[in-house]
Parts: C-alpha cells; structure tokens; sequence
C-alpha cells in the first residue's frame, strides 16, 4: 500500500463557513483531496491528528467526517493499521457483498454455477418488496455459490421482466462473467 503522510493540500477551515456543519466541509475537504489524486486508491492517509491539524478542527469533528466517509465505502479502517482510501476493484466489490471465506482463512471468490432460469409471475413478497403487483411477469435465476468445490449459498434473483426485455437464459449466461467479474 502507498504510504501518505503530507497534509500540505488540505487548508484550515474557516471558522466562520456557516453553509453547512463543520464536519460537512471536512467531509467535502477530504473528498477533494481523494478526488485530485493527493490520496490515491489504497493510499494510507496521515493520522487523524495531522489531518485534524491541517484543517483547524478538531478530532472529534474530523473522525465524525471520516467515519461518514467509511459508511460510504470511500475509506477502510484498519485496526493497528490506519485508514485508507478504499480500492474499487471486483475483488472489493464481490467481498463487500459475500462474506464468505475458505475454511482456511483465505477469501476466494465463489464459483456461480446457474441452476435455473426462468420466466414466472411475481409472488406477494418479492412483488412488495420490489414496490410491483403480485402477478406481474418476471425472470428468476437460481444460482449456486460453491468455495472449494462445495455449495456455500443458494442465490435467488427476482428480476422485473419489463425491465430486462429480450433477455434469455443464453444471453445471461454470456453476460454473468461480465456482470461478477468471474
């Protein structure tokens, strides 16, 4: 990971910026300095101290800032560590939303093996659930999630038909790699 200690492009805030709260223009403050490349994707930013420093505020209102910042998956804590620019990659994206590992430890990504495809009418919860009618056409695809050659999840999508017109059990299993990055 690239280390990044300087704080030279962050100016102090000023006191008297009354157009939103203090840790909403540190929020903002650190987004251009992510933005313009001065913490680049995977960089480990400066402590929390130097950066509360440099912007004339304090602790309190910068972790306030920060911890937004890793609620929305622009910055990763790491106990001991520190805190870095989050990497957007697949690997990131597919273990954001799978926390599922090998029995030794490692993170693998699963293997999708399609199970079924097919068109059906919308049952009441998943209808509800998606704001549509009971009823309605949609597409269902069952896939299996497998770690180490054995299955780990079942995986039901309930997919809108009118919002996926002309697609075909043929043209989703082209298109699966591309859309998990597999």
């Amino acid at each position: 990971m690239k280390q990044v200690r300087s704080v030279a492009a962050l100016q102090p805030i000023a006191a008297d910026a009354a157009e939103a709260p203090l840790y909403r223009l540190v929020k903002s403050a650190m987004l251009r300095a992510i933005e313009s490349g001065q913490y680049p994707a995977g960089a480990t930013l400066p402590s929390e101290a130097q950066l509360a420093g440099a912007l004339g505020v304090s602790v309190g209102t910068l972790r306030h800032a920060t911890d937004e910042l890793v609620a929305e998956h622009i910055l990763v804590r790491r106990q001991g560590r520190g805190t870095f620019v989050a990497v957007h990659n697949a690997d990131r994206f597919m273990f954001q939303f799978f926390h599922v590992e090998r029995s030794d430890g490692l993170r693998q990504a699963p293997q999708v093996e399609l199970v079924a495809f097919e068109r059906v009418r919308m049952e009441e919860e998943p209808a509800q659930a998606l704001g549509l009618k009971a009823g309605e056409p949609a597409i269902q695809v069952d896939n299996r999630l497998l770690l180490q050659g054995k299955a780990v999840i079942h995986d039901r999508l309930m997919l809108p038909a009118m919002l996926f017109k002309g697609l075909t059990e043929k043209r989703f299993r082209e298109r699966k790699s591309t859309i998990y990055h597999l």
